[in-house]
């Protein structure tokens, strides 16, 4: 179970970004995007990309919580580590992996990404029979951080190479039904994540992964993108620092993705300690089993599935800034709500809740980034974008689980009627910090957007 911090940009620059996002019939280049060869292989093979991941996610957070770190009171601090681990790529590497993306060949740079990480998972499998929990902790977090490295640069050549397989017009529906399977991904995988775990070992999340891996791999090996045209297409005689400097100047210069990172950085500093601590606010708050852990991960897939459903409608009928805003609120009610709870069954209604709001502001901060972003500066202005959100969920994950494992570790008082633990305290403060970045978006979007153009121009 986990809030996202990658927004979902595969849908049109076309639309407006005050008035509701239209999604054409049209077909594009005579295709329909059903029978879009390329797009059909490159979202299969991330639908099974993503089962690993999540799979693998789930199951290191079992893997430390429950074998590695059990019963150790920085087992909280452990957890986050891995988290840590996997944000310091987009922080150290993220704003230079941009502009290389943007110069490379994209479907190559996915494949050598895929290798990469598939061989990084595969060398955890001897780990899993060492006794020490120095070299076990040291491993995990060694590899997660070089996979991270990995995602840097597939993240933003997928998200470019979308341009090249998909039509103009398309592109919406590509979003919809890409973010659909990301959500049935989260309704899949926490449920086999923990039998699988409990029942055959580590070893064998390890083996899925892997094998997710090769599946994507292969899928992208028959991807067949058309060429960027000669003209907008960028000058790679240019300096790295030019370049770099070019994706920098233009995100500084635009108002609306400024807007849009200020709030999305409230957000994660929040959704961090969500995150790292939403395993232990099962065991110790709900009072749960840790094989129910799965359950929890495949309730909020479900919501996140019914609300992928629902967030393209919404944003047709109300605009894509509004809907940003009210579902960035309703994370932070639902999130406050759920720190006050103290039983499985009604926290599982308001996970389900929870994980309907989130697709909202997936469907729609990608729609607004690449409204106003060049295609040939696409992948410089989502590492510029990641580095801050990211940086903002290390900090809360990394204060969160040294607070939940030192200074409130022994908290237990009553306010008001109200008894307040470690773990619902910092969930209160994480649902404050969204509620307060959706009230920063619903007041400043709509001002910077009325100024906005439409689409973006800086200097390339």
């Amino acid at each position: 179970m986990k809030i996202s911090n990658q927004a979902n940009a595969t849908t049109s620059k076309g639309t407006s970004l005050s008035e509701p996002a239209a999604i054409s019939s049209s077909d594009g280049q005579n295709k329909g995007l059903l029978r879009n060869r390329n797009f059909l292989l490159l979202l299969g093979g991330q639908t099974i990309s993503n089962v690993g991941d999540i799979i693998f996610d789930t199951s290191l957070t079992l893997w430390i919580a429950t074998k590695v770190a059990s019963g150790k009171p920085w087992a909280p601090l452990a957890v986050s580590g891995v988290l840590v681990a996997a944000t310091i790529p987009v922080l150290v590497v993220g704003p230079a992996a941009g502009v290389f993306v943007d110069r490379w060949n994209k479907r190559k740079t996915m494949l050598l990404s895929d290798v990469m990480r598939a061989i990084l998972v595969a060398l955890l499998l001897p780990v899993t029979g060492v006794s020490s929990v120095e070299v076990q902790i040291v491993a995990i977090y060694t590899v997660v951080l070089l996979a991270g490295v990995g995602a840097q640069f597939f993240s933003p050549a997928r998200v470019a190479i979308i341009a090249d397989i998909v039509d103009d017009r398309h592109l919406p529906q590509a979003a919809s039904l890409s973010q659909l399977l990301s959500s049935l991904a989260l309704v899949i995988s926490p449920a086999l994540a923990a039998p699988v775990f409990f029942s055959l070992g580590m070893q064998w999340s390890l083996m899925l992964n892997c094998f997710s891996f090769v599946v994507s791999l292969v899928a992208i090996s028959f991807v067949r993108p058309r060429p960027p045209s000669g003209e907008g297409a960028p000058e790679h005689s240019r300096s790295f620092l030019r370049e770099f400097a070019a994706g920098m100047q233009f995100f500084a210069g635009n108002s609306v993705l400024k807007t849009m990172l200020i709030a999305a950085v409230i957000v994660m500093l929040g959704a961090g300690a969500f995150n790292a601590l939403s395993f232990f606010f099962l065991t110790e708050n709900l009072h749960a089993s840790p094989e129910l852990f799965g359950i929890v991960g495949t309730t909020f897939g479900m919501g996140t599935l019914a609300g992928a459903i629902l967030a393209s409608a919404f944003a047709s009928r109300l605009g894509l800034t509004r809907v940003f805003s009210y579902a960035t609120v309703a994370v932070g009610v639902f999130v406050l709500v759920l720190a006050r709870l103290s039983s499985l069954a009604p926290a599982l209604v308001v996970l389900f809740l929870l994980g309907a709001a989130v697709p909202a502001l997936q469907v729609t901060l990608g729609p607004l980034l690449l409204q106003v972003t060049p295609r040939e500066i696409i992948g410089r202005v989502v590492s510029v974008m990641g580095p801050f959100t990211s940086a903002a969920e290390m900090v809360s994950m990394f204060v969160a689980g040294f607070l939940a494992s030192t200074v409130l570790k022994d908290l237990h008082v009553t306010v008001a009627g109200l008894t307040f633990g470690p773990y619902d305290t910092i969930l209160s403060g994480t649902g404050i910090l969204a509620i307060a970045a959706g009230l920063y978006a619903a007041t400043s979007l709509p001002r910077v957007v009325e100024r906005s153009p439409g689409t973006g121009s800086g200097p390339l």
